[in-house]
């Protein structure tokens, strides 16, 4: 191994031996800037459910990873953000729960087309070393889809994955930047390729058709 590369490595590995690292996200896109779609569908978001077990990342090197924060703001403004690039307009709101009566009240107060409610079941990040293994992030999510009337019309799970080297003089916040960019792997693969796909991509279809046979 060369000198310089043995060096860098020595200094990760002494900042790193034993040690333990609170990883911090970055607040996510900015979703205030998105200009409403023409007449494309709009969807409620609810912010997600945090299931994780419990506060554990995994490990970089010898560095146990921990998150202490609830990565659900996180995740909502990334799904937000995912769903406006895929042509549909999307709204954060909290939500009492998920009963059939509260939903469909909040659909029709908002004018919206349906919800969708996320869960996170994972959020990990491991890697051996630091630099001869790139740290590999997954975010993990169920998804419950609710039509106009507030009732759920589909379920999916999702799996999103990113492996690449990050900076491990800062590795709190790289790794919290890989996690953001797993979550969206996982967004994306939902809204794309997963079952509820073929529905969601309906959605502006329904409603320019609405629109066109309405008075």
């Amino acid at each position: 191994m060369p000198k310089r590369l043995r060096g860098i490595s020595l200094v990760i590995a002494t900042s790193l031996v034993c040690g333990c690292a609170t990883v911090r996200l970055p607040a996510g896109p900015e979703i205030a800037s998105f200009a409403p779609i023409p007449d494309a569908a709009t969807l409620i978001v609810l912010p997600p459910v945090d299931q994780r077990p419990d506060q554990q990342l995994g490990t970089i090197g010898m560095a146990q990873l921990s998150l202490r924060e609830n990565p659900s703001s996180l995740i909502a403004r990334e799904a937000v953000a995912v769903l406006h690039a895929h042509h549909i307009n999307a709204l954060l709101r909290p939500v009492a729960s998920e009963d059939l009566a509260v939903m469909a009240e909040e659909i029709r107060k908002l004018q919206a087309d349906g919800v969708l409610a996320l869960t996170i079941t994972n959020v990990s990040i491991e890697s051996f070393d630091a630099l001869l293994d790139p740290p590999t992030a997954i975010v993990g999510l169920d998804a419950r889809l609710y039509d106009r009337h507030g009732m759920m019309v589909k379920t999916a799970s999702t799996t999103g994955e990113i492996r690449r080297l990050i900076n491990s003089f800062v590795i709190e916040k790289a790794a919290g930047k890989l996690i953001a960019e797993a979550a969206r792997d996982a967004l994306e693969r939902l809204i794309s390729r997963s079952a509820m796909a073929e529905f969601l991509q309906t959605l502006g279809t329904i409603q320019q058709a609405q629109q066109e046979v309405s008075p």
